[in-house]
């Protein structure tokens, strides 16, 4: 008997191993967008068959992002809100959405000021674990100037449903610049638990 239950260990940790890998995608987007301008990315995920996670449990997610100049700064500077929102729907419901804003502004030499948030929502049935924000500022491209461009990078963010079997992880990463120019990045991983 100890043999037969660990033989069936092996085979379900292999059927694991192969729905992680099933299960994981990935998609980036690292475009200008103008300020009236929206990107948008979609990918649907399929459980494998063999996969310890239900159906139900594959979902799609998607992630939508924006740019509108918002206000002038007391200098006379431009100013922007840029954001970049993943959604993952199953069961033909939403389950949960993520979204990173951020507030800038540019003088055409350095961005002058920026401040970030991260805003949620889950179903009722999934646990959010929040992540956290990195801040720096880099030489963007055409500039000689440190602080020409910013970049924000949310990771560590986990949501688990154990009805479903399933744990995400989204992350995502924007970046701004003294040219007005907004990019963003992100994907998210869902693993079978």
């Amino acid at each position: 008997m100890p043999a037969k239950r660990c033989m069936l260990q092996l085979i379900t940790s292999a059927m694991a191993i192969a729905g992680v890998v099933a299960l994981t995608a990935a998609a980036a987007s690292a475009q200008p967008v103008s300020a009236q301008g929206r990107s948008q990315a979609s990918h649907s995920v399929a459980a494998p068959r063999s996969s310890a996670v239900t159906p139900e449990a594959a979902g799609r997610y998607s992630a939508t992002s924006g740019t509108a100049t918002t206000q002038v700064s007391s200098a006379g500077d431009p100013c922007f809100t840029s954001w970049t929102e993943i959604d993952y729907s199953s069961l033909g419901l939403r389950q949960w959405w993520i979204r990173m804003t951020t507030n800038w502004c540019e003088n055409g030499v350095t961005v002058t000021s920026h401040s970030t948030r991260v805003t949620q929502d889950h179903g009722r049935r999934w646990n959010y674990y929040p992540g956290s924000v990195s801040f720096n500022c880099y030489v963007a491209s055409g500039s000689t100037r440190n602080c020409s461009g910013n970049h924000e990078h949310l990771t560590g963010v986990n949501y688990l449903n154990g009805d479903l079997h399933v744990t995400c992880f989204p992350s995502i990463a924007e970046w701004e610049n003294y040219r007005g120019q907004y990019l963003h990045d992100w994907s998210n991983n869902c693993f079978p638990v």
